[in-house]
């Protein structure tokens, strides 16, 4: 705000006593009195005012990584904790990657299968080829073999795993038709109660088990027992079907993703099987002759499928990827993970951003590049805004605002709450003045200015203001604002202003 010398006026009660002659002993004297009120003035300022606001934000790292899994697997090894500084490319788990080490296994013999037809065409090395080819074809054959075996054992689990569940299902569904029935018996035994004559009745009760001899009140408590067993019996059927039934579908789906696996284990490895067979006949002769290029894109072909198989390897090594703190751990040893799953969170602490929201009105106040003030416990920190949200936030209906924070990750911890204080409104083109020298009729703003040794009512509009400050329209710097509040202020009240210096007045209180 620009600040201008302020000249306070002091308005000081001038007393005119006119006292007239004596004119002999028995003359009495008379004096009149001319009262001026008393009150304080000052001249506007010219500047600018501006109010702050208070919000609350969360801290976190500027840059904040997800390492999630891209395969469903067994985690065999955890080599990190949560605080943990790890460096771009450590190796955080290894996964069970038995199946991908297998495929890889496939690819290079596919890529054998393909250089050892390439040099059968070219070299004459038949025998070599041949043997090679074979060893290959049975290699691959007996891969098929485990893969079937291990199909087999999945499949026999599936079968168990939907035996268990049948079984919860038609326990279930079995209880609650007791249940029903029960209930259904409950109200026979009311009607009984109301027509014991009602044979039709009597004869629906021996059938379901309840003596009609001791009459209808026997009747209906037998009923009600019976009622209330089936109740239990069925509640705690299905408290078991609720409790365990999604467990043994949690374990079907995870053979069915490891059935998945295989298969498209076993689909590269009738691949390659292909390859060596196809070879095996070029050293036989059954297929005429090819050109060394053909050879050649059958190889390239394999070396790709190489590359593939060790791609998806890799896949079950999840590695860091930028230098940081490990912030969360979701993943543990013996443990299975699942495709998609964010095993850990990594932050670069090195820079922190403060998030908070505001609504519309205030976030039209804030511009990128803006400086504000963070507060954590006491200790302030400065940040500068570097994102102003242009949609609202579905789930507040707030706008988020973002700014680079001046501290590092062991000043502001990650997610901790801060307050942030930053400018907002401001008005520029008013005068400012006190605000307790403003008054107000029918919502109408007024002040009173000295002019001529009177007070003049003058209407203003208040633009902004705070506690202690006011910036209006409706004056001039040339006029002198009362400020202080007398019973007697009224538009047209005579005044007597002194004029004294603002800053001369405040060195003298401060020498005092």
């Amino acid at each position: 705000m620009k600040k201008l010398q302020v000249k306070k006026l002091l308005l000081v009660a001038g007393i005119v006593a006119a006292t007239s002659g004596l004119s002999g002993c028995s003359q009495e004297n008379v004096v009149t009195e001319k009262k001026e009120l008393v009150v304080e003035a000052e001249a506007p300022v010219e500047g600018e005012l501006t109010l702050q606001n208070e919000f609350i934000g969360t801290i976190t790292p500027v840059e904040e990584v997800y390492v999630v899994a891209l395969v469903n697997a067994e985690v065999t090894d955890s080599h990190v904790s949560v605080g943990d500084t790890v460096n771009q490319g450590d190796l955080l788990c290894q996964l069970d990657d038995s199946a991908a080490e297998l495929q890889v296994k496939s690819a290079n013999s596919s890529l054998a299968t393909a250089k050892a037809s390439k040099d059968l065409a070219t070299g004459g090395q038949a025998d070599a080829t041949n043997i090679q080819a074979q060893a290959n074809m049975q290699t691959i054959k007996d891969n098929q073999a485990s893969l079937q075996d291990k199909f087999a054992v999945i499949n026999d689990g599936k079968e168990e795993l939907e035996k268990q569940m049948n079984e919860l299902k038609t326990a279930k569904q079995n209880a609650k038709q007791s249940y029903e029935n029960a209930k259904t018996v409950g109200n026979i035994a009311n009607n009984y109660a109301l027509n014991p004559t009602d044979e039709a009745s009597k004869l629906a009760l021996k059938d379901a088990g309840i003596d009609v001899s001791a009459g209808p009140e026997a009747a209906i408590t037998a009923a009600m027992v019976a009622k209330e067993k089936a109740k239990a019996a069925y509640e705690a059927t299905k408290s078991a079907y609720d409790q365990n039934y999604p467990v043994l579908e949690a374990k079907l789906e995870e053979l069915k993703q490891s059935e998945k696996e295989l298969q498209r284990s076993y689909d590269t490895l009738q691949h390659s099987l292909s390859y060596a067979e196809q070879g095996y006949n070029l050293s036989n002769g059954q297929i005429a002759d090819q050109s060394e290029a053909v050879y050649q894109s059958q190889v390239n072909a394999a070396a790709v499928g190489v590359e593939s198989a060790k791609y998806q390897q890799d896949m079950y090594k999840l590695t860091a990827p930028i230098s940081g703190v490990v912030e969360a751990v979701n993943v543990t040893e013996n443990s299975f993970v699942s495709s998609g799953t964010a095993a850990y969170v990594i932050s670069n602490k090195d820079s922190m951003t403060v998030t908070f929201k505001v609504s519309e009105d205030i976030r039209n106040t804030l511009n990128v590049g803006e400086k504000i003030k963070i507060d954590r416990n006491g200790t302030e920190f400065e940040a500068t805004i570097t994102e102003v949200g242009q949609m609202v936030d579905a789930a507040s209906g707030l706008f988020i605002i973002k700014g680079n924070v001046n501290a590092k990750g062991d000043e502001l911890l990650t997610g901790t709450s801060v307050k942030i204080t930053a400018d907002t409104y401001s008005a520029a083109e008013g005068a400012l003045i006190p605000y307790d020298a403003i008054y107000y009729d029918n919502g109408q703003a007024y002040i009173y200015v000295a002019k001529e040794g009177k007070a003049v009512k003058t209407l203003i509009e208040v633009l902004l203001f705070n506690d202690t400050t006011a910036s209006v329209t409706g004056i001039t710097k040339e006029d002198n604002v009362i400020t202080t509040w007398a019973p007697q202020l009224s538009d047209g009240v005579e005044i007597v202003i002194k004029e004294t210096n603002i800053e001369e007045e405040t060195e003298e209180k401060a020498d005092e």
